[in-house]
């Protein structure tokens, strides 16, 4: 018996499948097909053609682009698959969600997170319990959002949405009291669009009025200008005659005392 290695490259990882012969007839092995071979190097130039200061991150049109990140780890070792789905993951999750609150947790356990995943989902936001190491690379290698790194300490988790204002004018205000409510959670900052947001400015954006409302007063004071050249006109006239009545009563006055 004899057997052979075969190296075969599927999505960025290399395997080493063992060809076995028996009796000079050789078993099946598995090769990669030159399709994922060609769609791998479309990824990669996709990767390289990114570039977040013109694209529109929040736009569901685009999909999103694998995460930059390194081929192997400092002691010169493959990524595990779980590591690369997870950096993967995140990176999606960090940049493509609108809205994203980056909470520390205190041991929350299963049936704890069943119960605020639902709350969350109807709210249409999604919880996400991180890896701290893995988190951290993908902040770290962030160009918009490398400013959280220092939030990422200790156990934590990410609260994203995509709903938008006029879906939810509520939302960051719901979210955030779902997670004042719970005694193990601490937000800790997070962003908004493309603004980077601490605590306090959690609990600013929680006061603001929702968009309609200001789009309302915004056109109101846009329009009162208009309003007050019409009023103005339309008393002028008036006051005019008014105040000729009062000029002829006062003539016929001195005309009679005459």
């Amino acid at each position: 018996m004899m057997t052979m290695k075969h190296i075969a490259s599927t999505r960025g990882f290399k395997c080493i499948f063992h060809q076995k012969t028996f009796n000079s007839t050789p078993l099946p092995v598995i090769r990669s097909s030159s399709s994922k071979t060609s769609a791998n190097n479309q990824s990669a130039s996709t990767i390289k053609s990114f570039n977040p200061s013109s694209e529109t991150l929040t736009s569901k049109n685009i999909p999103p682009p694998k995460a930059p990140q390194k081929k192997k780890t400092k002691h010169g070792n493959n990524f595990k698959p779980l590591a690369v789905y997870l950096y993967n993951l995140y990176y999606t999750q960090l940049h493509f969600n609108r809205l994203i609150f980056i909470v520390q947790h205190n041991n929350l356990n299963v049936q704890e997170q069943i119960i605020l995943r639902r709350e969350l989902k109807q709210k249409g936001a999604v919880l996400t319990v991180t890896r701290g190491s893995i988190l951290g690379a993908v902040v770290r290698q962030s160009i918009l959002y490398r400013n959280l790194l220092p939030l990422v300490v200790g156990p934590t988790c990410m609260i994203g949405s995509n709903v938008t204002d006029e879906e939810n004018p509520r939302l960051v205000a719901d979210i955030f009291n779902i997670i004042n409510k719970n005694k193990k959670l601490i937000l800790v900052g997070g962003k908004m669009d493309r603004s980077l947001l601490n605590l306090e400015g959690f609990q600013n954006v929680t006061k603001l009025p929702g968009l309609k409302h200001l789009q309302s007063e915004l056109i109101g004071l846009l329009n009162s200008p208009g309003s007050k050249v019409v009023e103005l006109l339309n008393n002028n006239p008036q006051n005019l005659v008014f105040t000729l009545d009062t000029h002829r009563n006062n003539l016929g006055t001195q005309n009679s005392g005459e």
